[in-house]
């Protein structure tokens, strides 16, 4: 799964760089074989979580899909580093940043930081918080987040604690 998000990236990255037709279909397809994957791995519908992530704001899909390159890194206090290991924010923080989207380091300024969104208006590429947590909306009632020591990164149910919804493009406005 990891690895189908890196493609899905990398699709995008070679097609910004060569605005070619051919390479926008192939990041459409990677797009989409990336939520069938994911979408099987979780029992969800495929459809319905590829129409979601068409629907969000590029960066945000960016940001989602970065962070589902980290799936199975474990979780790793005050980090952020690819491969090795993350806690919830420095995974938010770097999967933004692979977006251009600068996130302060805190999970609390980190949502505070974005404009409060109903859950219903919510996009993948979204942030999820409740104290002392944040996490990034997936769609379809999913959130990839590090939750834990002795855990992974990992795709699961939005929380039922979650308290408030972050739109996570408007970080850094004015």
């Amino acid at each position: 799964m990891a690895t189908q998000a890196e493609r899905a990236l990398d699709a995008l990255d070679t097609w910004q760089a060569s605005n070619r037709p051919l390479h926008y279909v192939r990041f459409l397809r990677a797009r989409e074989t990336t939520a069938d994957l994911l979408a099987a791995d979780l029992g969800i519908s495929g459809d319905e979580l590829l129409d979601e992530w068409t629907a969000a704001d590029e960066p945000k899909q960016v940001a989602m899909l970065s962070a589902l390159t980290q799936l199975g890194v474990p979780y790793r206090s005050i980090t952020s580093k690819p491969g090795v290991g993350f806690d919830c924010s420095g995974l938010t923080i770097w999967a933004f940043a692979q977006a251009g989207i600068e996130l302060p380091r805190v999970s609390g300024d980190q949502i505070s930081a974005a404009e409060r969104i109903d859950e219903a208006d919510a996009e993948p590429g979204d942030l999820l918080y409740y104290p002392g947590h944040i996490s990034i909306y997936v769609g379809e009632g999913m959130m990839v987040h590090s939750p834990y020591t002795g855990s992974t990164v990992e795709v699961t149910n939005v929380a039922s604690r979650t308290s408030r919804w972050g739109d996570s493009m408007t970080v850094g406005d004015d």
